[in-house]
């Protein structure tokens, strides 16, 4: 009786390793039809994905507006502020009192704009003749660029070509800043180094630039080919190849 058990046992453990050992064909058709299926699909959707080129630089920014830079012709002192810095003003706003050798003098806004302090602004500070105290930024008129250009990428920027700048690294807003390469030039100082002048003024309008500043760095992204995501899987297996 045990021995009958025994071969019924082997007998089971024979024809289950078997399966387990080879698995039926149609498992292997199925699954090669499934391995191709998902390469296939893959390679359609990289066909209409756009993935662009791009190099990565920094811009300096550049603001054209009217700006009016406040002071007082003598000596005098500061007794009262009625304003902040970095906020709205219209013209004739009352924004300061100072104390001069003729009395009490009112300091007012001679235009519409963003107002900034020139430097430390305190109330019973003493002034120097002509020393700026406030500056008045206007509406901005227009907006531009001074890149960067990596010297390993000089040859890939050229004239035309769009430049992205991401907003919400430097304010409130989710939309990107785009510019366009106007020219390329030599800095006539620094040697072996490259610049090109970028271009807002088309974008800037429709975007809230309010918080650009004369002069901020930002980063910026420079779109030097349109490439599809199959393309550059391509274009990256051949420059491989070539490498070998």
């Amino acid at each position: 009786m045990e021995e009958f058990t025994d071969l019924t046992e082997n007998l089971h453990s024979g024809e289950l390793q078997d399966i387990i050992g080879k698995p039926p064909m149609w498992l292997y058709r199925w699954g090669i039809c499934l391995i191709l299926s998902v390469i296939l699909i893959g390679l359609c959707i990289s066909v209409f994905i756009t993935y662009p080129e791009t190099v990565e630089t920094k811009i300096k920014m550049h603001i054209i507006s009217s700006t009016s830079t406040i002071y007082n012709n003598d000596s005098a002192r500061l007794t009262t502020l009625y304003i902040q810095s970095e906020v709205m003003v219209k013209r004739g706003q009352h924004l300061a009192d100072i104390r001069t050798a003729n009395g009490i003098a009112t300091i007012t806004a001679p235009q519409n704009g963003k107002i900034t302090y020139a430097g430390i602004v305190h109330e019973s500070e003493l002034l120097a003749p002509r020393q700026p105290i406030f500056y008045i930024t206007g509406s901005i008129d227009g907006l531009y660029g001074e890149m960067l250009i990596p010297q390993n990428s000089f040859k890939k920027i050229k004239p035309g070509q769009n430049v992205l700048v991401n907003l919400k690294d430097y304010s409130d807003s989710q939309e990107m800043l785009t510019g366009t390469i106007s020219y390329v030039t030599i800095d006539p100082v620094k040697e072996n180094i490259s610049l090109a002048e970028v271009d807002f003024n088309k974008s800037y309008k429709y975007n809230n630039a309010s918080f650009m500043k004369e002069g901020l760095i930002v980063d910026a992204a420079v779109v030097t080919a349109k490439m599809t995501l199959f393309r550059r899987l391509i274009s990256g297996m051949m420059m491989k190849g070539k490498n070998k």
